[in-house]
């Protein structure tokens, strides 16, 4: 999956956050077609600039409201004031240029109860958000988010997998 948004802030503390935003891991899952069980690993997500400033990450679709938590996109911020139909029109307009469509409201309420830092408690390991007590004075403005497509991979001693095609 896709995640395209605009960053805004102060340049260092937008560095800060997209080099952080570079270190995370998510669980990627994908089945074993000559077992047939699931099998789950970790995988990097992907930073990239866009087209127009804007920047896209991408990540297994299962953890898009874990992604949405972590980034500190909690809420749909595009309306509730006088202006909204115009910001929302210039969202479309953008979403289109992406190929993106607009992120699901359910993604959202998951967000919200969706844990932004884990602490393992048997290791010494952390995983940290990257919200405003971390990186202050940085705003994340999504666009939208692509779907992936999903097919069969051939991968080591002829073992395929049926997956998302990250």
């Amino acid at each position: 999956m896709h995640l395209y948004f605009y960053i805004r802030g102060i340049k260092h503390w937008t560095d800060t956050w997209l080099t952080m935003a570079q270190g995370l891991f998510w669980k990627w899952k994908r089945k074993n077609l000559k077992t047939g069980k699931m099998e789950y690993f970790a995988i990097q997500g992907a930073l990239r600039p866009s087209i127009w400033g804007a920047w896209e990450y991408v990540f297994p679709e299962e953890a898009l409201p874990d992604v949405l938590a972590v980034f500190n996109i909690t809420e749909d911020t595009t309306g509730g004031t006088k202006s909204a139909w115009i910001e929302k029109s210039k969202l479309t307009m953008l979403r289109k240029i992406f190929f993106a469509k607009k992120i699901p409201k359910e993604a959202f309420k998951k967000s919200k109860t969706s844990a932004k830092s884990i602490i393992l408690k048997e290791s010494q390991r952390a995983l940290s958000h990257l919200g405003e007590e971390i990186v202050p004075g940085v705003a994340i403005h999504p666009i939208g988010i692509k779907y992936d497509l999903r097919g069969t991979i051939k991968g080591e001693k002829g073992i395929e997998w049926e997956q998302e095609l990250v």
